[in-house]
């Protein structure tokens, strides 16, 4: 064998590393695309069931939040108050950052009123 053709690599070493390479670019696609955000209006609050109803592009959303979820002023400022702020009433605009859960069901981790 001459030393050109022991330098080049087969074609399946290369299909097996642009395999290999395409696995791992969507595992990170995957994984930097569980977190998102939503605008849209407040229509209820329920603290009891953990359940949001937000009007998203005209139709309303049914949405559930974290126990420990947390709520910020238009500044990203924690409100003390948390969902029991006065500022957080139905009408009111909210910036929303929605994660999947360990079931891969989206739920609220924060609540931002928004200016």
């Amino acid at each position: 064998m001459n030393s050109q053709t022991e330098a080049k690599p087969n074609r399946n070493t290369r299909r097996r590393a642009l395999a290999a390479l395409g696995a791992v670019v969507a595992w990170l696609a995957c994984d930097c695309a569980r977190a998102f955000e939503v605008h849209g209006r407040l229509v209820q609050l329920n603290q009891q069931r953990q359940m949001l109803v937000v009007s998203v592009g005209g139709s309303d959303t049914r949405i559930r939040f974290v126990a420990d979820v947390q709520v910020l002023d238009s500044q990203g400022r924690e409100l003390k108050e948390g969902l029991q702020a006065k500022q957080l009433q139905p009408g009111k605009t909210l910036d929303l950052t929605v994660e999947e859960n360990s079931d891969r069901i989206p739920v609220v981790r924060v609540i931002r009123i928004a200016h």
